[in-house]
């Protein structure tokens, strides 16, 4: 009650919401801006760019 947020221990949901994050290839980049069309920008981990993907994809 008395302990800090960043002094509690990670619980197993935490770790398993970091693995998925980590293990993900599509990353949200969340201070730039949607493009002329909607899409959302997002860093693919496995080439190393930025790239535009639409709300309904289901690949991220």
């Amino acid at each position: 009650m008395l302990t800090s947020a960043e002094n509690k221990p990670a619980t197993k949901k935490d770790i398993q919401e970091l693995k998925t994050l980590i293990k993900s290839r599509y990353l949200p980049i969340k201070n730039l801006k949607n493009d002329p069309y909607g899409r959302l920008p997002f860093y693919d981990v496995q080439t190393g760019y930025l790239v535009y993907l639409q709300r309904g994809n289901k690949q991220y």
